[in-house]
């Protein structure tokens, strides 16, 4: 069984935004066996309320879609 990104994958980025990933990206191929965790976002700011305003961004901009269980 192999779980497949088929259509889109598109993560957020930008400053104070950091992306922890293995092989997420459109085409990719996971194997069962893999981490459910297909990308980490990690957000950093002056403080809090700039840390969660760029998390919030880049979250709104992820878009995963396609993910087929075979």
């Amino acid at each position: 069984m192999l779980s497949f990104l088929q259509q889109v994958f598109r993560s957020g980025e930008g400053m104070g935004i950091r992306l922890d990933s293995a092989s997420a990206f459109p085409g990719a191929i996971i194997s069962p066996h893999y981490d459910s965790l297909l990308v980490k976002v990690i957000a950093s700011g002056n403080d809090l309320q700039g840390a969660a305003s760029k998390m919030s961004r880049a979250l709104a901009e992820f878009r995963v879609r396609g993910v087929k269980v075979l």
